[in-house]
């Protein structure tokens, strides 16, 4: 109080005339809502989480900056409003996420600690089979996803352990899945991946026109992309599959589907010449790696998948024994493999007939941190981590 009167005078003898308390406004993770929504010009900067005055001269620049020149000086995804994704579409999952994450606003926040409250949310046609194999999971945008599988812990020798907090939420199984997929094959499911059909006569040069690489190639082409903010920053990265001549497929990431889902839509052309589908529900995805993926795909397709007949980056449609798929050989974990895209009901056939046919071959069920640690060893890139 004495530097507050030293600064305004006036204050030594001011009276208290009116007391006002209301309400905060907080959020599911505890960080504030800026940005743009779908709704073209409608703009959000709100929920503070009790920290409005504080920051209110960067959240000014911020959306300042954002609204005049179409891009922050700063990067500002975790105050992103479309961080949130479909599963916030409900007012009790909101309300439970908000108050565990006020209950523990002055805990210590380990790292990669998992949320607890609403989980099972959205589940992946295998997700009993991977419960059966001791997964541990953990949760993104919903989806109950597989970290590592304890199944492997009394296999890993490997000899790796993290010093202090970094060892709470780990697993020496996740080194185990790692080595083993790097020397003979991992399997992983991938189904939260978020995907969009963009169609239409105006699709191709639409894409062309937000994605920094050339999108017009062959049919079954899969292109890896970047779409650039307006001060050449990367707003965000993604596969791009032509299906047909007028018919893309998009591959994104699980925390990243609204974000981008917005970033397509407002700026589409408005002339009705391009639409843009979110199917992530649609399609299963699962991934094979390794250097036996090959040796372990040839056992159940009659499709020839050498790499003259099926090269990087390219896709074809077969089926692999009674599941018909899109297979996409793209790697994020610097291996041999595919991504294989099945209609969600024949998902859990399409994981029993792979895993049958990889376990002579010493296949392995792999989860994210695995898929995480393979991804930095090949220096592949994760956007807004890295």
């Amino acid at each position: 109080m004495e530097n507050s009167i030293k600064r305004v005078p006036a204050l030594e003898n001011a009276e208290i005339i009116q007391l006002l308390n209301g309400p905060e406004g907080f959020t599911p993770d505890g960080e504030f809502l800026l940005g743009p929504t779908e709704v073209k010009g409608f703009w959000v900067a709100c929920a503070f989480c009790a920290h409005g005055l504080a920051g209110a001269g960067g959240i000014g620049k911020t959306m300042a900056e954002w609204i005049t020149d179409g891009s922050p000086e700063w990067d500002a995804w975790r105050l992103d409003v479309r961080r949130f994704g479909s599963n916030y579409a409900s007012q009790d999952y909101i309300v439970k996420r908000t108050i565990e994450t006020y209950t523990k606003y002055y805990d210590i926040s380990y790292p990669r600690s998992e949320r607890i409250s609403s989980r099972n949310l959205r589940l992946s046609p295998t997700y009993h089979r991977l419960r059966d194999l001791r997964a541990s999971f953990g949760e993104k945008s919903g989806w109950e996803r597989p970290n590592w599988f304890s199944i492997y812990e009394e296999k890993a020798f490997h000899g790796h352990e993290p010093k202090g907090w970094a060892k709470r939420n780990w697993s020496r199984a996740i080194g185990y899945e790692h080595l083993q997929t790097r020397e003979n094959a991992g399997l992983f499911d991938e189904t939260s991946f978020n995907k969009f059909e963009v169609r239409g006569p105006g699709a191709l040069d639409f894409l062309n026109y937000i994605c920094t690489n050339q999108v017009d190639v062959p049919l079954g082409s899969v292109v890896y992309t970047q779409s650039l903010n307006i001060r050449g920053g990367i707003e965000s990265d993604f596969t791009i599959t032509r299906l047909e001549e007028e018919r893309f497929l998009i591959i994104t990431g699980t925390a990243f589907g609204q974000h981008d889902l917005s970033l397509l839509r407002l700026n589409m052309p408005e002339d009705g010449s391009v639409e843009v589908e979110d199917v992530t529900s649609a399609y299963a995805c699962i991934g094979l790696w390794g250097p036996k993926a090959r040796t372990i795909l040839e056992k159940v397709v009659k499709a020839d998948v050498s790499n003259e007949a099926f090269p990087y980056m390219t896709s074809q449609r077969f089926t692999i024994g009674d599941v018909p798929v899109l297979a996409m050989r793209v790697t994020y974990v610097g291996e041999l493999g595919w991504e294989f895209y099945a209609p969600m009901e024949y998902g859990l056939r399409l994981w029993d007939t792979l895993w049958e046919a990889g376990e002579p071959e010493g296949i392995v069920a792999g989860g994210y941190r695995a898929i995480d640690s393979m991804r930095l060893e090949k220096g592949y890139r994760y956007w807004s981590g890295e």
